[in-house]
């Protein structure tokens, strides 16, 4: 008996595992905090991928207006791009310190899009006697 295997090579369109902080809770209300979607979002689905460039792995904030009132903090970040296309409002917060968007030990991270990062101060008029 003969056997004749034939092995097809066919290209695979691939695309990149996007993963959306709307899925992990965010609001685009400029009123919810953004940052625990986005700790969600990198914990349950960017640090799980296994990607070997920053373009396998999209964690995206989509269009829209978010409040950013809480540190977020990557660990061991690698091989992802934040793709930030809605504006995130950081409001002043004297009981916040740090930096808002931080990677520890993090390589080979990209970050791009359309939107902004605002740093908003609240003006409060003094009080007179």
């Amino acid at each position: 008996m003969r056997f004749a295997f034939v092995l097809a090579l066919v290209p695979i369109a691939w695309t990149a595992k996007t993963c959306n902080v709307l899925d992990y809770g965010a609001v685009a209300d400029n009123s919810t905090d953004v940052g625990p979607a986005m700790k969600l979002a990198y914990s349950n689905c960017v640090a799980k991928a296994i990607t070997t460039q920053a373009s396998d792995t999209v964690l995206l904030v989509p269009n829209g207006s978010f409040l950013l009132a809480s540190n977020v903090v990557f660990s061991k970040a690698q091989n992802f791009t934040l793709t930030i296309s809605g504006d995130l409002y950081m409001l002043f917060d004297s009981s916040l310190q740090g930096t808002m968007l931080q990677w520890n030990y993090g390589e080979f991270i990209v970050v791009n899009g359309t939107g902004a990062i605002w740093q908003c101060f609240l003006y409060t008029p003094l009080a007179h006697d």
